[in-house]
């Protein structure tokens, strides 16, 4: 039996360039969640060193603290897209 080939339109390479750019959308994505991800690990490592060598330096605790905070509400709330939808629409 042969195989029906289907007639290709451009409707169907339209959509296989939005899906490509969707793919892509959601690459760019995962990259940044991982490279909060290891950001936010590392911060902890430092907090972690800053407790033991410098007995706990409040100051530097806290900048260290509030800079995980603030990575966590812009990344992982998405925060930054709910006020970019306010904006727009």
């Amino acid at each position: 039996m042969k195989a029906k080939q289907s007639k290709s339109s451009g409707h169907e390479g339209a959509l296989g360039r939005a899906d490509v750019r969707r793919r892509a959308a959601r690459l760019r994505a995962y990259r940044l969640g991982v490279l909060v991800f290891v950001a936010l690990a590392l911060l902890t490592t430092l907090e972690f060193v800053i407790a033991l060598a410098l007995h706990g330096s409040i100051g530097l605790l806290l900048i260290s603290g509030v800079a995980k905070a603030a990575l966590i509400v812009f990344f992982y709330m998405h925060i930054k897209s709910l006020w970019s939808r306010e904006a727009h629409g």
